[in-house]
């Protein structure tokens, strides 16, 4: 049973976030790439998104030292709702 509702602003573009990934039963983190209303779109792909960021000249040392943890890189971008998500990563 889900008891707690987040705020909006809780879950911010490019938070680290662990999610329990439904294909191969493996909690994994993920990062946020946009929010909507209680759905966020989040990616497995660190690599591309850090080029992404590398073009607009934005900071990128916090997800370079997170860089290991990401173990599936060919995994689709995907939508889940904010009650999926297990907690923030530090």
């Amino acid at each position: 049973m889900r008891f707690l509702l987040e705020f909006k602003s809780f879950y911010k573009v490019g938070d680290i976030v662990l999610i329990h990934y439904w294909y191969n039963d493996m909690i994994t983190p993920v990062i946020i790439t946009e929010t909507y209303n209680r759905k966020v779109k989040v990616t497995h792909n660190i690599n591309l998104y850090i080029e992404s960021l590398k073009n607009q000249n934005l900071e990128v040392e916090k997800y370079e030292k997170h860089k290991h943890l990401f173990t599936i890189f060919n995994a689709p971008d995907e939508e889940v709702k904010t009650t999926h998500i297990l907690q923030h990563h530090v």
